[in-house]
């Protein structure tokens, strides 16, 4: 029998070597971008984490104080004082407290009239809020109608309010 007339019937051993080769290079190939594409998820998610931290701050903060009735504040002590009808804890007409100590932001909320030192609290019925770590201050400006909150950290947080009325220094 002749070679040209005899049909093939099973791959040769250099073949199938090079077919593993270009199957090997491929998953190499595939192995470096499915870990790229990790990595940049991994970075785009902390990302988000971030801006969804700085969003939800800011709705608190506006809702606490668009609701707000007869806020006090003390610029010298970066001290925020009100009762409002926003409660993240299902308190009836709440009296939040926002105060800075130790470059920490904090939001407290009872449901009786707060003193700034916080003494003389049950604390069954205090609830405190951890608003922003590494925060240097915490302002509240009134003019005329609007009300400007002022949150300076690591970048600056500005939240603008507009037809407050109840405000008093």
């Amino acid at each position: 029998m002749n070679d040209t007339t005899q049909e093939r019937k099973a791959f040769t051993l250099v073949e199938i070597i090079i077919a593993i080769a270009v199957f090997s290079i491929a998953v190499f190939v595939m192995y470096g971008v499915l870990s790229q594409i990790k990595k940049q998820k991994e970075t785009f998610y902390k990302k988000y984490e971030k801006t969804n931290r700085l969003v939800e701050l800011k709705r608190v903060i506006y809702q606490d104080f668009t609701n707000a009735q007869d806020i006090k504040t003390d610029a010298k002590k970066d001290i925020a004082l009100f009762k409002s009808t926003n409660s993240l804890y299902g308190i009836t007409n709440p009296y939040i407290l926002y105060i800075l100590k130790n470059s920490t932001l904090y939001r407290v909320e009872y449901i009786k009239k707060l003193n700034t030192n916080l003494r003389g609290i049950d604390t069954r019925y205090l609830r405190v809020l951890t608003l922003l770590k590494k925060c240097k201050s915490f302002k509240i400006n009134l003019s005329k109608d609007t009300l400007s909150i002022w949150i300076i950290a690591k970048k600056p947080i500005f939240v603008h309010i507009v037809n407050v009325k109840n405000y008093t220094k």
